[in-house]
């Protein structure tokens, strides 16, 4: 599929370009977790901001914004997609809002992700000129630059004479074959919707996932990609995964290295605490902060107790001095 097909499918819907990958992203999210309501995560610039002076400021002013979507085998295709355009156009509203608190906004917990999926629509010409043969154009010499991001699977979608797709993937949580087929299937339904022929969403949809069945939630990533040798470890991993947001992708994996802060750690201990029925302290934990360990400090763990720090009560006088 061109970049010049989907420009006249957008013009003939009257929606956008990025409506059709949205909408595509949507339906191949909907097949790989089977939920009709997936959430994805878009990057928008924000310069629509209504920011005194910032027609002035130099930048793009990204941020990222959580986006759900209906999908109802049922529905037909182009109404949907007017209402993804809908969507879009509502999101604009709140393209300067940090993520954070739209999150507050929507009562939604930070201790697990939204969503870990994201779209980057690079709309912004990387190849130097600007796209206009102007003599006064603007034109970007020696430009670097790349994008970036935390989520475990990066949609970029490139256009121009050619239609560029690209998946940037976390390995803890896919496989390179997983990654192709995500960015195959994509494809594909991007060149059905493009040709017309199919009238519902359910004409689009397919029960066959490129490799993982089920929900890939968070949750299954860490069943899938980490080795855990007891129930008390999964069980541990399972805790971090809900204060943190994240999945330890070993029980030797340093806590601090994949998202963990100080603040965190006493909540972590309180649900451990609480759920195996222990009295673990901070200090403890600290110096080899990973889930072997904690799960050595457990009732029956292997990991003994041991004092770093020695307080003299009696350093002085003829008897013998008395430490603890």
């Amino acid at each position: 599929v061109s970049s010049q097909d989907i420009a006249k499918w957008a013009r003939a819907r009257r929606v956008t370009a990025n409506c059709l990958f949205q909408g595509a992203w949507a339906l191949l999210l909907a097949e790989w977790t089977g939920s009709i309501q997936p959430v994805f995560g878009i990057t928008v610039s924000g310069r629509g901001a209504p920011m005194k002076g910032i027609e002035s400021m130099v930048g793009m002013f990204a941020n990222t914004l959580p986006v759900v979507l209906d999908v109802n085998p049922k529905t037909e295709v182009d109404p949907w997609f007017k209402d993804v355009f809908k969507r879009q156009m509502a999101v604009q509203r709140y393209e300067h809002c940090p993520l954070g608190r739209i999150l507050d906004w929507g009562g939604v917990s930070l201790r697990r992700p939204l969503f870990d999926s994201l779209i980057v629509f690079a709309n912004v010409p990387f190849g130097g000129q600007a796209g206009n043969d102007r003599p006064d154009a603007i034109e970007l010499v020696d430009f670097q630059g790349d994008v970036t991001s935390s989520f475990p699977l990066t949609l970029i979608i490139r256009p121009g004479d050619s239609l560029e797709l690209e998946a940037r993937y976390d390995p803890r949580c896919f496989e390179t074959e997983e990654a192709t087929a995500i960015l195959s299937r994509f494809q594909a339904l991007i060149g059905r919707l493009v040709s017309g022929e199919a009238q519902t969403l359910g004409d689009l949809l397919t029960r066959a996932s490129p490799k993982r069945s089920g929900h890939a939630s968070p949750d299954t990533l860490v069943a899938e990609t980490a080795s855990y040798n007891s129930d008390s470890e999964r069980h541990l991993a399972q805790i971090w995964q809900d204060i943190v947001g994240v999945h330890a992708p070993s029980q030797d994996t340093d806590l601090f290295s994949i998202g963990g802060h100080s603040l965190a750690i006493p909540r972590l201990l309180a649900r451990v605490n609480h759920d195996f029925g222990t009295d673990i302290e901070i200090g403890r934990f600290l110096p080899t902060p990973t889930i072997r360990h904690l799960s050595g400090l457990l009732p029956g763990g292997s990991a003994k107790r041991s004092w770093k720090t020695l307080v003299p009560i009696r350093p002085s006088g003829s008897k013998a001095p008395m430490i603890v």
